[in-house]
């Protein structure tokens, strides 16, 4: 750490800057732990914000900060320039020495989530969600090309509180701990801190993670992706996976109204993204890489991404696609809940049966997602 003699703000500098090195995405969060009451607390980080906004590529009109028991924390993302992100960090800084803060301003402390915490390997069954929304292309800042990220999912207003409220209460286990992630930093916090730091780093970085552990074995997980799917994720080994990919398929049927698609599938607990969701485990069974389903989301309100054991179908998906012993259960107003009939193969293992995945694709054949169309959708959208 480093401070100038006679001034009671301590900013770790070096912290920051491995920080946000380390987050390859640009992403900048700052935990400011200070001797006020928490409003003042947030109060200064936010006007020091304000002040630092001048010298960010695409400042926000509502300061992206938030309180938590630690402290206040502030998201700041696109420093992808490190030469500018300590910039900022100074002016933001400058502002709260200005205002007489005292404490301590630096990264985010990068807890571990608990002794024997899931491995990469270990497997969960996850409920993968393409709200309603708009596609839109974000303009990239100043003096940064664009990218493919750029083509994004606006969930609407609505839709996003309700899977956001829907999720808050989802993601609890009693007697576990707490966690939010953005980009690759994480916190522990209150469950009730979890919906401020969410509306900061959605604002933000359009991405945020709520984590609940209990034990290793015990864990749940709702990531909002940059590209605007949503997935919940759950591994409890004290219940047959059938009985978790049963209780998932009741978080489609919860949220159907808001869903143009859903479904559900062995998974692992790491995963943050749709595309990382649909290709573990299938390499085998799959022909499609699945490098352009980030911008499918325009097409999944009539056609679907492969054959899974529980799908949420909307209004203009052909169900006679199904075969006549999938179980199709109305959900929500006009949506319907597709089961195959057999869970065991597709959720006991953490591949499913392989004839079923290739018959499947051959009932599904008229309503397939495939790479090539995604492609041609993200080359229609960029012209």
């Amino acid at each position: 750490m480093s401070a100038d003699d006679g001034q009671a703000l301590i900013v770790d500098v070096p912290g920051v800057r491995r920080a946000v090195k380390a987050s390859i995405l640009g992403t900048m969060a700052l935990l400011f732990e200070c001797t006020n009451e928490p409003g003042k607390t947030l109060d200064l980080l936010r006007h020091a914000y304000e002040a630092a906004s001048e010298l960010l590529p695409e400042p926000l009109p509502v300061a992206p900060v938030a309180h938590t028991s630690k402290g206040a924390v502030a998201i700041i993302d696109e420093l992808w320039d490190i030469k500018r992100a300590l910039l900022v960090l100074n002016a933001i800084a400058a502002d709260l020495r200005s205002s007489g803060a005292e404490g301590r301003l630096g990264p985010w402390k990068q807890p571990r989530i608990g002794k024997g915490a899931p491995e990469s390997e270990d497997r969960c069954i996850t409920a993968a969600l393409s709200p309603v929304g708009t596609q839109w292309l974000k303009p990239a800042p100043a003096g940064r090309p664009r990218w493919g990220g750029d083509l994004r999912w606006r969930i609407e207003d609505g839709t996003l509180e309700r899977i956001l409220d829907h999720a808050l209460s989802w993601c609890q286990v009693d007697g576990a701990t707490s966690f939010f992630q953005v980009a690759l930093n994480r916190t522990i916090c209150l469950p009730d801190e979890r919906r401020g730091l969410f509306a900061a780093a959605y604002a933000s970085v359009g991405a945020a993670s709520f984590i609940c552990y209990k034990d290793s074995n015990n864990v749940r997980k709702v990531d909002f992706s940059n590209e605007g799917y949503v997935l919940y994720s759950m591994r409890n080994t004290s219940l047959p996976r059938e009985q978790v990919a049963s209780s998932l398929g009741g978080v489609l049927a919860d949220l159907a109204d808001d869903l143009q698609y859903g479904l559900v599938k062995v998974s692992n607990w790491t995963v943050s993204t749709f595309k990382q969701v649909l290709a573990h485990g299938w390499r085998d069974h799959n022909d499609d890489a699945f490098n352009s389903i980030e911008y499918a989301h325009p097409l999944l309100d009539h056609l679907v991404p492969g054959p899974y054991g529980i799908q949420l179908l909307g209004p203009l998906h052909d169900k006679q696609s199904f075969p006549p012993d999938w179980q199709l259960s109305p959900a929500g107003t006009d949506r319907v809940l597709a089961v195959h009939p057999d869970a065991d193969a597709w959720f006991s293992q953490d591949r499913p049966d392989p004839e079923y995945v290739a018959s499947g694709r051959e009932s599904l054949g008229k309503i397939l997602f495939t790479d090539e169309l995604g492609l041609q959708l993200m080359r229609a959208s960029y012209e």
